[in-house]
């Protein structure tokens, strides 16, 4: 595997690396450090986010030993990699994670929340399940500015909610 495969990012701006450290997975990361993945790269989310930032931040939740050991295998291989000198370019809209892939109907992604149900007057919504992750892209994709007309969304579905559940 090529070390731009090691690299390259997922649907959620991560790479291999950050997610091998998230999960405390000492094998996977001593393999992809030795594959020659870079504990350098910076999230594609946000850009701000390392391995071993992500690795760190995953220990404090866990008392697993072995957040510890991927937390110190990534500061040996960053000791013996310099850091680049110049910063991490900002995340790349075109593979951003928050850009909706061009395969995507946006109409399939709003219904993949919703659980219907036929009855005789036709389909009807019976639950609502949006992940805070999807709402943070929702968010972005809209841009802050929309913000407001968002809250008033996340109000509606919440009374929506209500409703449902008192059926």
């Amino acid at each position: 595997m090529s070390t731009a495969e090691i690299d390259a990012f997922d649907e959620d701006g991560r790479t291999k690396l950050m997610n091998a450290a998230a999960s405390g997975n000492v094998e996977e990361t001593k393999l992809l450090l030795e594959q020659g993945a870079n504990p350098w790269v910076k999230d594609d989310t946000f850009g701000t986010s390392t391995a071993l930032d992500i690795a760190k931040r995953s220990s404090k939740k866990s008392s697993s030993p072995e957040f510890e050991e991927v937390v110190t295998l990534l500061q040996n291989q960053m000791e013996k990699i310099p850091k680049p000198t110049k910063p991490s370019p900002l995340p790349d809209p075109a593979r951003s994670a928050f850009k909706p892939k061009p395969s995507q109907n946006p109409i399939d992604e709003v219904k993949k929340f919703f659980t219907t149900a036929s009855s005789e007057d036709g389909i009807k919504i019976v639950d609502i399940d949006i992940p805070f992750i999807s709402l943070v892209r929702l968010l972005i994709k809209l841009g802050f500015a929309a913000i407001p007309a968002v809250i008033v969304i996340m109000i509606t579905i919440n009374i929506i909610n209500a409703i449902l559940s008192s059926f």
